[in-house]
Formats: C-alpha cells, structure tokens, sequence
C-alpha cells in the first residue's frame, strides 16, 4: 500500500524565481484564510479563489508582495486553489473549506 504524498512544482514552473514564501493557513478553513506571499522582485500579480469545479469565485489583485486575510465564510464546504498569477507565472496551493 502507497502513502499519501504531495506533489510540487507541478506546473513545471521553478517558484524559486518567483518567490521567496507563499503560505496560506490554516488549512482547512472555516471562517479567515490568511494569506502570505513575498516575491523575489517586487511584482504585480492577480489572487484567484477556485472552487472544485474550476469556477473562478473570488479575485484580487496586488502590486508588491501580498499578506492578507481571506473571509472565506461564505464558501461552501470543499476544496479549493488560491493562484497567484503574474505575467510570467501562475502558482496555487490547495486548501479546504469546512463547516
């Protein structure tokens, strides 16, 4: 029997050109997602909630580097990606909403 295991990088993308953190907790969520990204150059970019459905519920855009609380009470329970998209990058990170 397999474990579980965690997949990285899978975009193909190095994040380490990008970024120097980019967390999201706590993980699962009911209520406040905070939100902390800081990039390696000072960059504009574009936060995308996406549900399991792939529909984009949630956007918001940022110049520089980004530390935000998400109220994220509204969801519904399931899971969810938080993209941070720039011009040249387009990373996310999985997180659950419960109730």
């Amino acid at each position: 029997m397999i474990g579980p295991f965690v997949v990285e990088n899978a975009s193909g993308l190095d994040e380490s050109k990008y970024l120097n953190q980019f967390n999201i907790f706590p993980n699962p969520v009911s209520n406040l997602l905070d939100i902390s990204v800081s990039f390696i150059h000072n960059m504009s970019s574009q936060v995308q909630v996406i549900n399991g459905l792939g529909s984009n519920v949630m956007t918001k855009k940022y110049d520089g580097n980004i530390s935000e609380r998400l109220d994220v009470s509204r969801l519904p329970a399931g899971i969810y990606f938080l993209n941070v998209k720039g011009n040249n990058f387009n990373f996310a990170r999985r997180f659950i909403v419960i109730r």
